[in-house]
């Protein structure tokens, strides 16, 4: 096997030889974890890929050009669609979701180069909001996009202006980073500010809870329609460069480049392509490379989503009902996909997971931030699955929705919950109860 880097690299030959050999063993483990089932291969081989050598990440992402994504919802959705826009080059992506340092030093050392290729090399990577200035300094992107921060995993994250904060210094400290952030949250305006000369995008924020006092002055931020601003001092939100108009139109700069329409469902995901289509022009312009921008909504209409979100897949049921899959792991995530559900008409059962493993969280009284009550309009009655199904159970009875907690496998559930016939059951479930279902359902 050939690991291939960039000739005239400044790094030193023995720290490429560590290199080599640690990506030997990365690769070996993933194959044996993916050959097994027992996992997507990403997490650990990154974690022993730097461990048998700390500065791969450097090494292995010499000569590529780089995208980083972050924020607390919609990092995969939309590194997802800047992938696809860019997918006539060579790319590399960490698609499995490990989006620590290890996770995107494994997507950059899984890549198997073409000895000899010419061609440009993208890397999109999708980057946990606290590890986002290690990897941006290690990495050097060219372009941060910035999409929202809100209260996540509260017994892993910090407090979320503290993260806004540490995004601000790291602009700060790196002049040349363009940064694309969505202007309609004020924490992230507020560490967008700390670059140059930011780009900002209209891409919505529902989610005000986290953003209510201004983070320069702590006076009261006031919220109206679409706008925002601090009553006291001068911090309010920016014009945007990109928006769309009532009819879902995409302007740039006042200018309409045409219709945004999506197959995935969600008003936030039109802002998720929003901003991709940003990002993804504004790294193109800095790597010299040409960007259509109707061809770019173009390849957006036939986008699917990744990773199992948004997918529909069949039951196996003689009455031909399906599932869609949703995943949400926090207030704003949840508030955003019962949007979704209500503004679906045929979506007329709707289940719900929730576990407190490690990955997801051990706290899950965020779950009382969510506006569940929202939903006992059109849902009398909801099954409840998961670990912590009768914590759910308990939060939907104060919104007067009828819980039905159900034990066992979730794809039995599903299999047996009386719906009519040939519709789909709208599923949605915290991190690991998502993928454990996703992983029954592919079987």
């Amino acid at each position: 096997m050939t690991i291939l880097f960039e000739d005239g690299s400044d790094v030193k030959l023995v720290r490429k030889l560590r290199t080599a050999v640690a990506v030997f063993v990365a690769r070996a483990i993933s194959k044996l974890i993916t050959h097994f089932g027992i996992g997507q291969g990403g997490t650990l081989p990154g974690r022993v890929l730097l461990a048998l050598e700390p500065n791969a990440l450097s090494v292995l992402s010499q000569g590529v050009i780089s995208v980083v994504v972050s924020g607390t919802n919609g990092k995969t959705t939309t590194t997802a669609m800047i992938s696809d826009l860019l997918s006539r080059y060579e790319i590399y992506t960490n698609d499995t979701g490990a989006n620590m340092d290890f996770g995107v030093a494994f997507a950059l050392a899984r890549a198997q180069r073409v000895p000899g290729s010419h061609q440009l090399r993208f890397g999109v990577f999708e980057v946990d909001e606290a590890y986002l200035p290690a990897v941006a300094a290690t990495v050097n992107p060219k372009v941060v996009v910035l999409l929202n921060l809100s209260r996540d995993q509260l017994d892993r994250n910090s407090e979320v202006r503290m993260i806004a904060k540490r995004w601000r210094d790291l602009f700060g400290k790196q002049s040349k980073l363009k940064v694309v952030a969505n202007c309609d949250d004020p924490l992230v305006v507020y560490a967008a500010m700390g670059s140059s000369d930011p780009i900002y995008v209209s891409s919505g924020g529902g989610w005000h809870l986290d953003a209510t006092s201004c983070p320069i002055c702590e006076s009261k931020v006031i919220f109206s329609d679409c706008d925002w601003g601090c009553s006291v001092c001068d911090f309010r939100r920016p014009n945007p460069s990109y928006s769309l108009d009532q009819g879902g139109g995409v302007v740039r700069d006042h200018e309409s480049l045409g219709e945004l329409n999506l197959l995935i469902p969600g008003r936030f995901n039109l802002g998720n392509a929003l901003l991709a289509i940003a990002a993804t022009s504004e790294l193109a312009r800095l790597s010299g490379v040409p960007f259509n921008p109707e061809e770019a909504l173009r390849r957006l209409q036939s986008f699917e989503g990744s990773g199992g979100r948004y997918s529909i897949y069949s039951l196996g049921r003689p009455d031909g009902v399906k599932v869609r899959t949703m995943l949400a792991k926090n207030p704003a995530g949840w508030n955003a996909l019962i949007d979704t559900v209500l503004e679906d008409p045929i979506a007329d059962r709707l289940v719900m997971a929730l576990n407190a493993n490690v990955a997801d969280g051990k706290d899950t009284s965020w779950i009382w931030d969510v506006h569940f009550e929202r939903l006992s309009n059109r849902y009398k009655r909801i099954v409840v699955l998961g670990d912590r199904k009768f914590d759910l159970a308990v939060r939907l009875g104060y919104a007067d929705i009828d819980p039905m907690p159900v034990s066992g496998s979730q794809l039995d559930a599903l299999q047996n919950l009386e719906c009519s016939p040939n519709t789909t059951i709208s599923y949605i479930g915290n991190y690991t109860a998502f993928y454990d279902l996703r992983k029954d359902l592919l079987r």
